[in-house]
């Protein structure tokens, strides 16, 4: 399937009940934004995910707009991002019902973010475990490990309420 130029494919899950995959990516032009496509067993655009199987979603005032992984769980699929607003990447969390529609009451209309206040932001991964949705990355702009230069690389681990969109302050805090 296409989403128009500078598309690129970053990561993919089966879906929970094994009937189909999820891919996604974003755009980095112009006109940024994420982007989602569910493909149903035989590899076609599953109409029953947002009408054409594909979904788009941006975030106002940003560009240069990427998901970087997805995981489903029952009836809600998650996907982490970056995009950069005002200079610095900002990390976004996206939750989706089955049917790829936005869960308007997590985050901000379906999108939770954070920013790490760093030029360079890369999320490795993401999993859904208890009630909360736990995101890996680094930070920085020196992480490269084809390289072995990871110069200023910082690793992160922050986790959101599953529910809500909510980033938990606490984690990872000691009394």
């Amino acid at each position: 399937t296409t989403f128009g130029s500078y598309a690129q494919a970053r990561a993919f899950a089966l879906t929970r009940d094994g009937s189909g995959v999820i891919v996604a990516g974003g755009v980095a032009n112009s006109a940024a934004y994420f982007a989602l496509a569910r493909f149903d067993e035989d590899l076609e655009l599953d109409p029953n995910f947002s009408g054409d199987g594909r979904v788009r979603l941006g975030m106002p005032g940003c560009g240069d707009e990427e998901l970087l992984d997805v995981a489903t769980g029952t009836a809600r699929i998650y996907a982490v991002g970056r995009a950069t607003c005002g200079g610095l990447k900002q990390g976004a969390l996206i939750r989706l019902t089955g049917d790829g529609t936005r869960n308007t009451s997590f985050g901000n209309n379906g999108i939770a973010t954070v920013n790490f206040f760093s030029s360079e932001m890369e999320a490795t991964g993401l999993v859904e475990r208890g009630g909360y949705v736990y995101v890996v990355g680094n930070l920085g702009n020196a992480c490269d490990p084809y390289t072995n230069n990871f110069g200023s690389c910082r690793t992160f681990v922050t986790r959101f309420n599953r529910t809500t969109g909510v980033r938990d302050l606490d984690f990872g805090t000691t009394a």
